[in-house]
């Protein structure tokens, strides 16, 4: 069995429109290969991917693929078809790797684990922002975007990544008080505020935001 860890972030409906399965928490892909005569199954997670290879007149598990001393021409075609079914996994099923900062990475994470959201990248002109939305009401509850430091009032052009958030006027007034946190950029400053994803604050306080965030575009 061939095992990796993910660092890309996987987008749920377009695992399904490829033609994943979801199975509780991990999605599920059968494809026969005829070239090699044999079936692959794959299995993701939110943080790991499996193949499994199976010859399709023993039955047996097909492992030498993953051997790096093993050779011959037999080996190298099975190789260059399951590499070839990665890649389309990969090309296919994963959304881009847009955001650079590692507290980004770590919020992507969190909201596809705990709601199972993926980023909507909404506007061609701008490729580096995005949303996430609730599913049941389709509002917004965050954005992740790019700006230039000097948007926020910092010092420099160099870009920063930071996270859009909805809070009540009070909760908003409450946090601006904080460093790290700024006048909501591009947004309502009534009702929205402006997290910097640079570490000032820590990403666990960060998660809780989102969650605030998350009750407060909810159906009433």
């Amino acid at each position: 069995m061939f095992e990796m860890n993910l660092e890309k972030q996987i987008n749920e409906e377009k695992l399904l429109e490829f033609g994943f399965v979801k199975n509780e928490k991990v999605f599920v892909y059968v494809r026969r290969i005829p070239e090699i005569q044999m079936t692959a199954r794959v299995e993701i997670s939110h943080s790991r991917l499996m193949t499994k290879l199976t010859d399709d007149f023993s039955g047996e598990e097909y492992v030498l693929h993953i051997v790096p001393s093993a050779l011959g021409s037999f080996v190298g075609l099975v190789r260059e078809r399951h590499e070839k079914l990665l890649e389309d996994i990969f090309e296919n099923c994963f959304d881009r790797d847009t955001f650079a900062e590692e507290q980004a990475k770590e919020l992507i994470k969190y909201v596809s684990e705990k709601y199972g959201d993926a980023l909507e990248y909404l506007w061609e002109d701008t490729p580096d922002n995005a949303i996430w939305r609730r599913q049941d009401n389709k509002k917004w509850y965050a954005a992740l975007l790019t700006v230039s430091r000097s948007k926020l009032g910092l010092q420099g052009d160099k870009k920063a990544e930071i996270i859009n958030l909805k809070a009540s006027p009070e909760r908003v007034e409450e946090l601006l008080k904080l460093q790290g946190i700024f006048p909501a950029y591009h947004m309502n400053k009534k009702h929205w505020y402006t997290v910097i994803l640079d570490g000032t604050l820590k990403t666990e306080f960060i998660c809780s935001l989102i969650d605030e965030s998350y009750l407060c575009v909810k159906k009433k």
